[in-house]
């Protein structure tokens, strides 16, 4: 059941990293394009009007949004690799190994990067939320309580214990085999 679980969490995150490259790519061409519209005189205006857009700065925070995406896709890409890397260690029976202190070490990073990108957005999408919901025509229920925040760092504290199990694992590890 062990070796099935965690063959099923590496082809989910070979699944999810592809996805994440495919999330890239489309967000490149997205913005290849908006920039090529974007340009052409008069059509900030007509977007504008047309949307009943008001916030003047609309375009430039949509610019930031954006690379906000690009920044947590790809800490989620390399927090996948990280997975991966520590999986085919464990399957090898590497526990306690530097190699797996440095991966979570790295891992706990990533994840930090991400709410922290994730938090800026959050505040970014607040000055807009406006006209983001006239464009879209719906309303925010996560604007009011939002989840993403609250599981990032809830995911950064979990991975922190976890990255302090290991580091005593590696210690006691290390211990152990110089007494023998």
């Amino acid at each position: 059941m062990k070796k099935f679980m965690l063959n099923l969490i590496t082809v989910c995150a070979w699944i999810y990293q592809v996805l994440i490259v495919v999330d890239l790519v489309g967000i490149v061409i997205f913005g290849v394009l908006g920039g090529i519209a974007f340009s052409q005189p008069g059509i900030k205006k007509e977007v504008f009007s047309q949307f009943k857009i008001a916030n003047p700065n609309f375009g430039l925070i949509v610019l930031i949004l954006a690379i906000f995406f690009v920044v947590l896709a790809i800490t989620q890409f390399f927090i996948c690799g990280y997975v991966k890397k520590i999986i085919k260690h464990i399957k090898q029976d590497i526990y306690f190994d530097k190699q797996n202190l440095a991966l979570l070490k790295k891992m706990l990073i990533a994840i930090g990067i991400y709410t922290v990108a994730n938090i800026l957005m959050f505040i970014t999408f607040s000055f807009v939320k406006a006209d983001f919901n006239s464009i879209a025509k719906v309303t925010d229920q996560s604007f009011i309580y939002p989840f993403n925040l609250t599981s990032g760092l809830t995911y950064l504290a979990t991975f922190y214990v976890i990255y302090l199990v290991f580091k005593s694992g590696l210690k006691l590890q290390d211990d152990s085999n110089s007494i023998i």
